[in-house]
């Protein structure tokens, strides 16, 4: 049983010590509406007011605008 617990501490260990860093910095969208981003959450612990159980990111590849948008199902 401690093997078990040193071996997932030792994985665990080893991918937050491997880092890469970035030697260009990325090009960016030049108009407004060119590229979005979206990500959708669940919100596992929570439940938001009204019964909401998710929410929706979406932010401006140009200008860096979020809006968050909260979803029931």
């Amino acid at each position: 049983m401690n093997h078990m617990k040193l071996v997932k501490f030792e994985v665990c260990l080893s991918s937050k010590m491997t880092k890469i860093f970035f030697i260009e910095k990325g090009e960016r969208f030049n108009e407004l509406l060119g590229l979005i981003h979206t990500y959708v959450y669940e919100l596992i612990i929570i439940c938001a007011i009204n019964g909401y159980t998710y929410f929706i990111t979406f932010t401006n590849d140009h200008s860096r605008y979020d809006y968050m948008y909260l979803v029931k199902h």
